[in-house]
């Protein structure tokens, strides 16, 4: 991930009937890596990629994309930007190759090079004389991609990309979306509802909710940024008393009851001090293990909860 930005996002808000929809937002985006934008429905997610593109004007605040205005000089700052949203727009009685050729007729500089560039880069190179009625929907999502690609943007956008895509589609796009920003050092701008594909595609994500930022890290950081994790205790010889015994020795320490033992949300290094103590006291543990926090466990810990906005990146 390179240290320069490619998208800048300064105070960024959008005002509609006198109601916010996105507040003052500010944040970075880099070339070589994949941007995550979650919230829930209403969030501000599309308002914001609407901004980024010039297809909805800044009611406060500036956008920049490779250090050029997008609302003062767009014309310099949107040929950095390509980009699809849902199913991209093709013609299904021609050809892949026929697709390609006619928008790059609209973009000067594009040659007949750069066309069978961008179909090997997302893997259609053999089926670029096919009709694109007959490409599968992953197939159409990836001639899409190409189509965004054909005047080597600096910046991706993708607003909801797996829309109708089966779980080999999905896994296929995301193998080419990271090939992009690897290769290609491509800033990717990835909005989904679908979280999982997200942790499996994000190196850094952008929490939003009621248009203001709520987080944005890495996304191991942001998943792994808590103290506290929940471990279970299986096979434990007598359940009810080992959690008197947990109360009374570990009295901030929570004690749940679970399916094939207990859960305890507590921190690492406690674990071994509970153990022992049941132990201690006569209870055995035949088993200890630690439940993996999902993207979607963290989601929606902090969008359903008060939490405080960040400013900045």
């Amino acid at each position: 991930m390179s240290g320069k930005s490619a998208v800048q996002l300064i105070n960024v808000t959008k005002k509609i009937s006198g109601k916010t929809i996105v507040d003052h937002l500010t944040f970075d985006i880099y070339r070589g890596e994949i941007f995550g934008l979650l919230g829930p429905n209403g969030a501000g997610k599309t308002t914001t990629i609407r901004m980024l593109v010039g297809l909805m004007s800044i009611t406060e605040g500036e956008i920049f994309i490779q250090g050029k205005n997008i609302s003062s000089d767009f014309k310099a700052a949107i040929q950095h930007v390509g980009g699809i949203v849902e199913n991209p727009e093709l013609y299904p009685f021609l050809t892949g190759y026929q697709n390609l050729v006619h928008f790059a007729n609209m973009t000067q500089g594009v040659s007949k090079e750069r066309i069978q560039e961008v179909a090997t880069l997302v893997n259609l190179e053999k089926r670029l004389k096919d009709k694109v009625k007959t490409y599968s929907l992953g197939m159409r999502q990836r001639l899409g991609i190409a189509q965004a690609l054909l005047h080597k943007p600096s910046v991706l956008i993708l607003d909801e990309p797996t829309n109708g895509l089966d779980p080999a589609g999905i896994r296929e796009l995301r193998d080419y979306i990271r090939k992009l920003s690897q290769e290609e050092k491509v800033a990717v701008i990835v909005s989904s509802h679908l979280l999982t594909e997200m942790e499996l595609m994000c190196d850094r994500i952008a929490v939003i909710n009621q248009g203001k930022l709520i987080e944005v890290k890495n996304l191991k950081e942001f998943i792994q940024g808590s103290s506290e994790n929940v471990f279970t205790f299986f096979e434990v010889d007598d359940l009810n008393k080992a959690k008197e015994i947990i109360t009374e020795a570990f009295s901030d320490i929570q004690v749940f009851e679970a399916r094939n033992g207990m859960e305890i949300k507590t921190s690492r290094k406690n674990i071994a001090l509970i153990n022992s103590e049941l132990n201690r006291k006569g209870i055995q543990v035949y088993g200890i293990y630690s439940q993996k926090i999902s993207l979607e466990d963290k989601f929606l810990e902090i969008t359903r909860g008060d939490h405080h906005v960040k400013t900045n990146s």
